[in-house]
């Protein structure tokens, strides 16, 4: 939460080596990176929140490879690895999403999901920007919602709005690729079409299609 003359509602995340922001400000539901997602990022960096303490001065550590995991697991044994995960899900609220999903116990949308996506898609194919990465911002916190929902719920409905997405960012794009044909508008576009076939596919497979 930021607080100035009024108060608005800031998210950042890491995203394509950048980072990236939205912000329920009027600037900010524009899609542009707003100077409250500048105030905040400066806060939580001053706060040395970005790097973990001790982290060696060559790079971040190197995660555990498939084999080291595949060995963790093994030496763990079901009971144990049990504790292991159900201690985590307490902890991280992403990880007891994805393990809800996994388990296909992920409760159908309600309508008030649904157009709240519908509302962030609404507002990012208003835009009259045609550049090729403020085309990109101004979908990204529509698609972020969007990538909530998918991982959040299931059903057809589900599958249904991902289909409706992929339509308008299609048409959107169609007009940049129009207007400047370049390799930058060609690998946004693509890169975001492959994100919404990828929770295309997602969505069908924990909607049971």
């Amino acid at each position: 939460m930021v607080t100035g003359q009024d108060a608005y509602q800031v998210r950042l995340w890491w995203e394509d080596g950048r980072l990236a922001g939205e912000c329920d400000c009027p600037v900010g539901a524009d899609g542009w990176f707003c100077k409250h997602c500048v105030a905040a990022g400066l806060a939580w960096a001053e706060a040395g929140r970005f790097f973990e303490e001790g982290q060696p001065a060559g790079g971040p550590p190197v995660p555990p490879g498939p084999a080291e995991v595949a060995a963790a697991v093994a030496a763990l044994g079901p009971e144990r690895l049990a504790e292991v995960v159900a201690e985590e899900a307490r902890r991280n609220s992403a990880f007891a999403a994805l393990l809800v999903a996994r388990a296909g116990l992920l409760p159908a949308p309600e309508p008030g999901q649904i157009e709240r996506v519908r509302a962030a898609l609404a507002r990012a194919a208003r835009g009259e920007t045609w550049h090729p990465w403020r085309l990109r911002d101004r979908f990204a916190r529509a698609l972020g919602e969007l990538r909530l929902l998918v991982h959040s719920c299931a059903g057809p409905q589900v599958v249904a709005l991902v289909d409706e997405f992929a339509a308008v960012w299609e048409e959107a794009c169609e007009e940049l690729l129009y207007d400047e044909e370049d390799p930058t508008s060609e690998r946004i576009a693509g890169e975001i079409a492959a994100e919404l076939e990828a929770l295309r596919a997602e969505a069908e497979r924990l909607a049971g299609g």
